[in-house]
């Protein structure tokens, strides 16, 4: 799509930010920089926010003691998350779909569901806004600044490294009349593990490995593993009369790869620039928590696009061996962007 037919498109909407993908990173990203007095729009994909938490039923876990946090945010979703749970462990997500809702309302940002990004517009050398697809064809969103956090990371600019990376692939449901006092993995005679995970008093969640290579054939794997599932899960005690209430409507899968900071050959450039300065950003979870600058960040080489999806290497390396730190840093990853994409904002003021 050339310039003179990108100019011809109708507009959206003139914003001071553009978040792209509504997962736990950029819904919290677009409403901080909402909170902070900009105009944001957040262009998902999806017909819901924070697909993590609510259609592919991941659970945020709260940090341990030793590692408290300080996030209002993250207390929203886990609160969200815990009620009608009688040990607060939480599985409410219909609850936590409401609060993102809430959320962006009062954040005043602009949510196009339904959206997909499709190409970053320049003026100049600089961003000026972004094509997205809609159901009604093309559109254009104006600003000088875009946020890239979406899992599939379709705006970064082909001459930055990507690293393909190993990752597998869930699809979960939820039983409830299943009694565990912990967490437990089932071994079928086919080789497959079943990993269980106890959500409250009598439910819990049940994650079940696809090796499929594609959407269709997981979801038919899915289906039919379930079913080989069940009567091993009967087998364990407390869960005699488990019964499924709920099938995750998405698969669960970390992104396909991750940003490479090194040259693949001599004379390439390395992944887009690291940030200059130290401005505060936030701090994200690990062992103990890590305090994030800008340093951490990552700008594409297009003037006012920042990268800051689950495929950054400063989440990904912190994130790798704990889901519940993995989705609890997804957020306070949201609210480091944030910090630094409204320096940003006011610098071009």
């Amino acid at each position: 799509m050339n310039r003179a037919k990108i100019e011809e498109l109708p507009i959206y909407g003139e914003y001071d930010a553009i978040v792209s993908g509504g997962g736990l990173i950029g819904v919290t990203c677009a409403v901080a920089l909402g909170r902070s007095g900009k105009r944001v729009a957040l262009v998902e994909r999806r017909s819901t926010l924070g697909w993590e938490l609510v259609r592919a039923r991941r659970i945020l876990g709260w940090p341990p003691a030793e590692n408290p946090i300080s996030s209002t945010y993250a207390a929203d979703i886990a609160k969200a998350q815990s009620l009608g749970s009688r040990q607060g462990m939480g599985f409410n997500a219909p609850a936590v779909e409401l609060e993102l809702d809430r959320w962006v309302l009062e954040a005043n940002v602009d949510v196009m569901f339904h959206g997909w990004p499709q190409k970053v517009t320049e003026s100049g050398e600089q961003v000026d806004g972004l094509v997205v697809g809609t159901k009604e064809g093309y559109v254009r969103l104006l600003a000088p600044l875009v946020v890239e956090t979406d899992d599939s990371g379709r705006l970064i600019d082909s001459s930055i490294p990507r690293l393909a990376v190993s990752r597998p692939i869930w699809r979960s449901c939820l039983l409830h009349d299943a009694v565990l006092s912990g967490n437990r993995v089932l071994e079928h005679d086919n080789g497959r593990h079943i990993s269980l995970r106890p959500l409250s008093e009598d439910h819990c969640r049940v994650d079940i490995p696809l090796k499929g290579e594609d959407l269709q054939s997981r979801d038919l794997e899915f289906h039919a593993a379930l079913l080989e599932a069940l009567p091993l899960i009967r087998g364990e005690y407390g869960c005699e009369s488990a019964k499924l209430y709920y099938l995750a409507e998405e698969e669960w899968a970390q992104p396909s790869f991750r940003l490479s900071a090194e040259a693949k050959t001599e004379g390439e450039p390395v992944i887009g620039q690291r940030m200059q300065g130290s401005f505060p950003s936030g701090r994200v979870l690990s062992q103990a928590p890590q305090r994030l600058t800008s340093r951490h960040m990552v700008a594409s080489h297009i003037k006012g696009l920042v990268l800051g999806g689950p495929w950054l290497p400063s989440y990904l390396d912190i994130s790798a061996d704990s889901e519940e730190a993995g989705m609890v840093n997804r957020v306070l990853l949201g609210e480091s962007i944030a910090a630094f994409a409204g320096c940003m904002v006011m610098s071009k003021a």
